[in-house]
C-alpha cells in the first residue's frame, strides 16, 4: 500500500464525522494528498505550506496537525513540530502516536521529566487499545519505578 493511500485512508477514517463531501471537505483533503506527495517527493517546504492550507479549512483535523508536526521534524523545527503534536493531543485525548513522538523529542533535548510523562501517557493510552498487551504494562510499570511511584507501579504490574 503505498504511502499516499494509506494517509488519505487515515485522513478519511479520522474525520469522518467532518466528511460529508461538501466543498470544504474537498478542499482541505486536495491539499492534504498534495502536502502528503510533496512530503515523499522531499520538497518538505511545499508540504508544509499545503498542510497549512488543510489546516485553514480543517483547523479539527488532528491527522494534519500529526502530518505537519512530521514535516517541522524532518525540517529540524522542533519547536513548531511541538506545538503540532499538542494541538493533535488536544484533539484526539486517546491518540498514542502524538505521546509517543514527544517523549522521543523531550528526550533528544535531554529532558527526561517530559519525556517521561508522555510515555507514561502513550502507554496509558495504548493499554486501552490493547489491554491484553503484556508489554505495555511492563515498559508503564518501568517507567513508573524510574518515576519513584512505587505504587502506580505495583498496581501496573498486578495486571501482568
Amino acid at each position: 500500500m503505498s504511502r499516499l493511500f494509506f494517509c488519505l485512508l487515515v485522513f478519511l477514517c479520522i474525520n469522518t464525522n467532518t466528511l460529508a463531501f461538501d466543498k470544504k471537505a474537498s478542499l482541505a483533503l486536495s491539499h492534504y494528498i498534495m502536502a502528503v506527495m510533496y512530503d515523499d517527493l522531499g520538497d518538505i517546504d511545499a508540504a508544509v505550506r499545503e498542510y497549512k492550507k488543510a489546516l485553514k479549512v480543517d483547523y479539527k483535523s488532528s491527522a494534519i496537525h500529526l502530518n505537519l508536526a512530521s514535516s517541522y521534524i524532518k525540517k529540524n523545527d522542533i519547536p513548531k513540530a511541538i506545538e503540532e503534536l499538542n494541538l493533535v493531543v488536544k484533539l484526539d485525548a486517546e491518540a498514542v502516536e502524538p505521546h509517543a513522538i514527544l517523549a522521543l523529542l523531550y528526550s533528544a533535548q535531554n529532558n527526561p521529566n517530559l519525556a517521561s510523562g508522555e510515555y507514561e501517557i502513550a502507554l496509558k493510552n495504548a493499554s486501552k487499545l490493547e489491554p491484553q498487551n503484556i508489554d505495555i504494562y511492563k515498559s508503564l510499570g518501568g517507567i513508573y519505578l524510574r518515576q519513584k511511584k512505587l505504587t502506580e507501579a505495583e498496581n501496573t504490574y498486578r495486571l501482568i
